[in-house]
């Protein structure tokens, strides 16, 4: 999946951070995504955002730095500088996560020597500007060494990798979770298609998980028991109570992570049904007992002919036992 450069930084915490910055010393800076959204901006100088910015003529020679330093940020090293048609040095250095340019961090509007205010009266007069307060924009443009430039750089480097590991960060959460989302749903498909009922209650018995196999085989609807302590159904057979209790036990205890139980239950028209219960413990991170999952397979009808056959076994073993003895009569 394809992610935006926003889906992945904190996006207030990092104009929060260019703004204290900016408070200490002058710091015109942006984060803009490769779609040319400006994310994140601040201390942008008044020579640009008052003057050249706002005149379509004076744009366009902006907009030349703009295309230089994008056609140019595969060889930033660590940035792409270019001095600008009004003289002005811009960088950008581009922000990559996890192999993929997703943006750039722009930042610049400063001189690397004074600037020659003539050239700045020409240019106020050719764009139409107010010569005394472009001027005194003009005046307000920090001017940097080159070694000053260099360690700048270097900060931001550093504040890159920053941003880059806070959107890589972000993006294994979200990876993470959409691999657990992916395989819950899967696994919430086939609970639902399983021919088994599928239950699930926490540590205090409130059933938390109550499948489509559930409401055929015991007749209650999801709605009807889920929040609700399982023992409030008065699904269990009475005379089957005490070893439904044993096995709660063996549950709550976590003697075993999987108890295997068979009992009579009644369902919600009080007919009476065999179940065989395979419960599963679920622990928490620190090993203790969260959850349990039943699956519940109704084995009625199976329990049914298994009597009926014991019944024919024994009637048959008597017969042969009878016969037996006749025949001892006879040879006697």
């Amino acid at each position: 999946m394809d992610y935006k450069l926003e889906d992945l930084i904190d996006i207030p915490l990092l104009q929060s951070l260019q703004d204290k910055l900016d408070s200490v010393y002058s710091f015109p800076s942006a984060i803009i995504d490769n779609e040319g959204k400006v994310l994140t901006a601040v201390a942008w100088q008044d020579i640009c955002t008052k003057f050249h910015r706002t005149n379509p003529e004076c744009e366009k020679e902006c907009i030349k730095s703009d295309q230089y330093i994008l056609e140019h940020i595969s060889e930033a090293n660590p940035a792409v500088s270019y001095q600008c048609p009004h003289g002005m040095i811009d960088n950008a250095t581009p922000i990559i996560i996890d192999g993929k340019h997703l943006g750039n961090f722009f930042t610049g509007q400063f001189f690397l020597e004074k600037p020659d205010l003539e050239f700045f009266k020409k240019q106020a007069k050719k764009y139409g500007f107010d010569e005394k307060a472009y001027l005194m924009a003009v005046e307000k443009v920090p001017i940097w060494t080159k070694e000053k430039l260099a360690l700048y750089l270097d900060f931001i480097k550093g504040f890159i990798e920053i941003i880059a590991g806070i959107g890589l960060k972000t993006l294994k959460e979200i990876e993470s979770s959409n691999i657990i989302r992916n395989h819950d749903n899967r696994l919430n498909f086939y609970t639902e298609k399983s021919p088994m009922a599928v239950i699930e209650w926490d540590k205090d018995y409130i059933v938390t998980k109550w499948t489509g196999a559930s409401e055929k085989i015991f007749g209650w609807g999801a709605k009807e028991v889920i929040g609700k302590p399982i023992m409030d159904l008065n699904m269990i057979y009475e005379e089957d109570i005490p070893t439904v209790e044993g096995t709660m036990e063996k549950l709550t205890n976590a003697l075993n992570e999987n108890v295997i139980s068979s009992n009579r239950n009644y369902k919600k028209d009080r007919s009476i049904i065999t179940c065989e219960w395979y419960n599963t413990i679920l622990k928490d991170e620190n090993g203790n007992m969260s959850s349990v999952l039943s699956h519940v397979l109704d084995i009625t009808e199976q329990k049914h002919w298994e009597d009926a056959i014991k019944k024919s076994e024994a009637k048959h073993s008597s017969m042969l036992s009878n016969i037996s003895d006749v025949l001892g009569i006879i040879g006697a």
